[in-house]
């Protein structure tokens, strides 16, 4: 029985809308370039449920806009996030609370400065 959808031209399509390459998807998701790359050229390749996780996560897209068939229809209960911050947030999620929230302090300040330096330019 042929499946009536095909996972990896979907991952494709949603990649190609992010604007990320194979490679920085297969970098941020924490796959290989290889697996990604035949995932989607294949007609139905099997993926587990945590590798489509990975990579709906480092797109901003929840696993269901993955598995449809039609995705014309942009999924508005999911917040679009960058997969550079998915991929940040990840990183941050590896390092215990203590040294995340430190990191994130330093992130914040960062930021703060930034948007000081914008209003002072402005």
């Amino acid at each position: 029985m042929k499946n009536d959808f095909n996972i990896g031209n979907n991952i494709r399509i949603q990649r190609k809308k992010s604007g990320l390459t194979q490679e920085k998807l297969a970098e941020y998701s924490g796959l290989s370039i290889n697996f990604i790359s035949k995932l989607e050229r294949t007609d139905g390749q099997n993926i587990s449920i945590k590798k489509l996780k990975s990579i709906a996560d480092t797109l901003g897209v929840n696993i269901i806009s993955l598995i449809e068939n039609n995705l014309s229809c942009p999924d508005e209960s999911s917040p679009k996030i960058p997969p550079s911050m998915s991929l940040l947030f990840k990183q941050l999620n590896s390092f215990d609370y203590d040294k995340a929230n430190k990191i994130s302090k330093h992130f914040s300040m960062l930021i703060d400065d930034f948007n000081d330096k914008n209003k002072k330019n402005s």
